[in-house]
């Protein structure tokens, strides 16, 4: 009887042993071993992290051009000085061929701070207030050419790449499409894969040099320990998760960022944070 060789797997397959043997560190390092190996390997690879990472995957962009938002009817209307607003795309799908990913805003996108339809919203420009909706596609164009000609951008761009509750700065890739009408971006899977897995496996170091000083795992050594001892764990694997990213910013030598700027919705977000990454750091505490 013969067995099958790895060669003549069919790829679903190959992509699933991929998927099976990693997690964490090992997941993000296969991205860069697995890939080096052969034809058939980083073929099964690169298809295993798309169908792995990109459905997690949101791009996010600011749009500028404005000093002022204001939201509600003229009776009840507030005003705010703003000269920035996030714009959120989740991931839609992949391209025809599979090497693309494209990031699609959602129609009923909010303004974060008191949940107001983007549709609802005006923008102080010059001397008038304008309807969001309408200026939307010109300032859209302006901040993704910022992004795609960074070298003759009129303003800096400040892309970022967000999975799992945490966001990354996005450098400048090559071949990046946009589509302002269907309010579409679509960014090659391979280099964005890489970027997110070098910035994780970054954070992951840094997590668990954090994660050997905690509590539990220091007292877990001692004897003398008390098994019924409780410590509360999840404000310790948020700090840890702060103290991580904190020691990211200063080891990248990035002293305009700030910590809360790496989880997508700020800190008050927990849940996705914890579901993603919970599970790596009780295991370098040792949980």
């Amino acid at each position: 009887m013969t067995h099958p060789t790895w060669n003549s797997l069919s790829l679903k397959i190959r992509s699933l042993i991929i998927n099976s043997i990693m997690e964490h560190q090992d997941f993000r390092r296969a991205w860069f071993i697995c890939r080096q190996v052969s034809r058939s390997f980083k073929e099964a690879t690169e298809h295993a992290f798309t169908i792995r990472v990109m459905p997690n995957a949101k791009f996010s962009f600011y749009i500028s051009g404005f000093d002022g938002l204001r939201t509600g009817d003229p009776v009840s209307r507030q005003y705010r000085y703003c000269r920035t607003l996030l714009m959120n795309l989740p991931f839609s799908r992949l391209t025809e061929d599979g090497t693309g990913a494209v990031f699609r805003k959602n129609g009923s996108q909010q303004i974060k701070h008191d949940e107001t339809p983007t549709s609802e919203v005006e923008i102080h420009i010059g001397d008038d207030w304008l309807p969001f909706h309408v200026m939307e596609p010109i300032l859209w164009k302006d901040a993704i050419n910022s992004y795609l000609h960074p070298g003759t951008a009129k303003i800096s761009p400040a892309a970022s790449i967000g999975r799992s509750g945490l966001k990354f700065e996005l450098p400048h890739i090559e071949h990046v499409n946009d589509d302002c009408e269907e309010q579409t971006v679509t960014i090659p899977c391979s280099p964005l894969i890489s970027i997110l897995m070098a910035q994780e496996m970054e954070l992951g170091e840094e997590l668990k040099l954090v994660a050997m000083e905690d509590p539990e795992n220091i007292l877990a050594s001692r004897p003398s320990v008390e098994q019924g001892t409780i410590i509360s764990r999840f404000p310790r694997f948020e700090q840890s998760m702060i103290t991580a990213v904190n020691e990211l910013i200063r080891r990248q030598g990035d002293g305009s960022r700030q910590a809360w700027e790496y989880f997508e919705y700020g800190l008050e977000d927990k849940e996705r944070v914890m579901s993603s990454w919970y599970d790596e750091w009780a295991k370098y505490v040792g949980l």
